[in-house]
This record gives C-alpha cells, structure tokens and sequence, in this order.
C-alpha cells in the first residue's frame, strides 16, 4: 500500500506501508479500541462490525470528504447495533452552513465519536 504524507502545501513524499487486517486482532477483549484513520473508518468499522463485540470503549475519527458520500450513519447504525452508546463533538464543521459551507483540506465535517458499552 502506497500511502501520501504532506510535508508542505505542494510537496509530497510518497513511502510503502505494510497494512494489516485490524479484524484479525479483535478475537479477544478489547478495552479501548482508536481508529484515526484519515477517511477509511468507515470501511474499517464496516470489516470488524461482527468483531466489535469484543470492545468496550472506542474512539473514532469521522472524516467527510467532499468528493465521497458522507457515512457517519453507518458508523453510526454498527456501533449501536453491537450494543454501544455514543455522543459526538465536532472537530471541523461550518459555523454557518446555510450561508457558508466551509471546507478544510477537502473534508467538509469531521467528527470525534466516543461510544463505551455498558
């Protein structure tokens, strides 16, 4: 996998990174899970979803991009359907939607989620 890092607002270096599957480390208990994965939690969440049954606490970073559909509520509808309760806090969202729709490096929301099972 060939992953971007921004060292300046026009210069890119590009470096390989060996990915793991995190599903195959949800089989035993987990305490505290974080996903901050800069826009792929979604697809993340929705590959352990069977798995997070495992997990008593978890963080995770939305990211909304412009160019893709937003899928907060998927996140949204797995973590309660597993059995968690959540509450957000926004990271970046516009003050004024309805008359400036602001964005931040291509993302137009972004969102901390903090879901613990009781």
């Amino acid at each position: 996998m060939i992953l971007g890092h921004r060292t300046g607002a026009e210069n890119r270096q590009f470096i390989d990174v060996d990915a793991i599957r995190l599903r195959n480390y949800l089989n035993e208990e987990i305490d505290f899970l974080k996903i901050d994965i800069e826009g792929a939690e979604t697809d993340i969440i929705m590959d352990c979803a069977d798995r997070l049954t495992n997990v008593s606490n978890i963080f995770v970073e939305y990211h909304s991009h412009i160019a893709e559909k937003q899928s907060l509520d998927r996140i949204l509808n797995i973590l309660t359907t597993v059995g968690f309760r959540y509450q957000i806090k926004d990271s970046f969202a516009s003050k004024h939607p309805f008359m400036n729709f602001s964005t931040m490096e291509r993302m137009d929301f972004q969102a901390d989620i903090f879901a613990v099972k009781h």
